[in-house]
């Protein structure tokens, strides 16, 4: 998300009132910081829900915010707007689970209408694949001479396009690791692309290159993921293991520690 609403009248609103009544001005600070996490966080088919572990969590606020303070401020805003809550929170052991039910009325145009630019990206690149097959390009049609036109001169519009994807093996045989996780864990879940693996590859050959995570990291996170409980239904594809990296490795980070003689020198 890039930006959420922010009424000028929000200072008025009773609920804030209450909040900076019962906390002072980090009321106020922790409403609008716990909004700025959410949109920073936000999945646009479900925005205002957030999970994952506290402590990540907690790291988000500055410094002066505890995690007593914290779980106490959601308990009070979970009798706010006449019983219907602020923020739903709960935490269970090291993870925790929020929900703003009015979020999804602040976000930004931008994301409200993802599903819909998503809708007319594929009708765009449906229209401009068939577009290629059926019009040859560049071709100069004044003074052929159709008996000098040969089979090497003219243009095979159904000619293949070279991938764009560059990786090598030990990328290839993580993202078909990956898939083989995917399909264990959520039998019935999708994989879209016609060439998802090279996709994946390439990414894995990306946050290589880039000292993102070597591969041996990414090996122990893409089990690690499809062993958990929460993980495995969000790390389904290679782009989401990226952009989720931080957190899942925050989550995976003392089982590396314990086991990573098992995974070093392994995936080279």
């Amino acid at each position: 998300m890039r930006w959420f609403k922010h009424l000028v009248e929000s200072g008025s609103d009773p609920d804030i009132g209450a909040m900076m009544d019962e906390f002072g001005f980090k009321g106020y600070y922790l409403f609008f910081r716990t909004l700025e996490i959410l949109g920073r966080e936000c999945d646009s088919d479900n925005p205002g829900v957030l999970n994952g572990r506290f402590s990540w969590f907690l790291n988000q606020y500055r410094r002066g915010i505890t995690s007593k303070l914290l779980q106490n401020y959601f308990r009070f805003c979970s009798e706010l707007d006449n019983g219907n809550g602020r923020f739903i929170f709960i935490k269970k052991g090291k993870r925790f689970s929020l929900n703003c039910p009015k979020f999804k009325k602040i976000v930004d145009e931008y994301t409200r209408q993802k599903p819909y630019r998503n809708t007319e990206k594929v009708t765009e690149e449906v229209t401009s694949e068939v577009t290629k097959k059926v019009t040859p390009k560049n071709i100069e049609y004044k003074n052929i001479d159709k008996r000098e036109c040969s089979e090497k001169d003219s243009p095979n519009p159904l000619k293949e396009k070279k991938s764009s994807f560059k990786y090598e093996k030990r990328h290839m045989d993580e993202a078909k690791y990956l898939e083989l996780a995917v399909k264990s864990t959520n039998p019935r879940y999708k994989l879209s692309g016609n060439n998802y693996l090279g996709d994946w590859a390439n990414t894995f050959r990306i946050m290589e290159e880039k000292k993102e995570a070597t591969m041996e990291e990414i090996h122990f996170l893409i089990k690690y993921a499809h062993d958990d409980g929460f993980w495995y239904r969000n790390i389904l594809s290679a782009s989401k293991l990226r952009k989720q990296f931080s957190r899942l490795w925050e989550d995976a980070r003392q089982e590396w520690e314990k086991n990573k003689e098992k995974y070093v020198g392994k995936n080279k």
